[in-house]
């Protein structure tokens, strides 16, 4: 999304200069309350796409609860860390707007502190069921979708 005026800034250039720091990024970030991750994917199903999944935190925690987790990264950096972190998920290069995967592919979407990276009426122009439990989320000061 490109600038065309004063106050807007390239969405996709700014998400994706956290690649070079990746290194740094992964030790300095903390891991999600494992409450509001059981929260998160009470009901979801199995297989669950972590979209935006940066190094990994929460990738790591849904895999420990035994769910089939994909991860869909833009930036190269981010997805090396998490490639190194988690080398058993699926690691895709992709982005909210462009999910390089089938629709109806998982049963759960989920973006965890990164849906303000992504152009949500290209992400998702319309949803097949609500979103009952992003506006929680986001609440609680992390940016999280989960739907069908």
């Amino acid at each position: 999304m490109a600038s065309g005026t004063a106050g807007e800034y390239d969405r996709a250039a700014q998400a994706a200069s956290f690649g070079a720091a990746a290194g740094a990024y992964e030790p300095g970030r903390p891991q999600y309350p494992a409450e509001a991750v059981d929260w998160l994917v009470a009901g979801t199903g199995h297989r669950v796409l972590d979209l935006g999944a940066g190094t990994g935190k929460l990738t790591r925690q849904l895999r420990a609860r035994g769910l089939e987790v994909t991860a869909v990264e833009p930036s190269r950096g981010m997805r090396a860390q998490l490639v190194a972190a988690v080398p058993q998920v699926r690691a895709l290069a992709g982005s909210g707007e462009s999910i390089p995967l089938p629709d109806s592919s998982f049963d759960a979407v989920l973006v965890s502190q990164a849906w303000h990276w992504v152009d949500a009426r290209r992400a998702a122009p319309r949803s097949p069921v609500p979103w009952p439990r992003a506006d929680a989320w986001d609440r609680c000061g992390t940016s999280a979708r989960s739907f069908l």
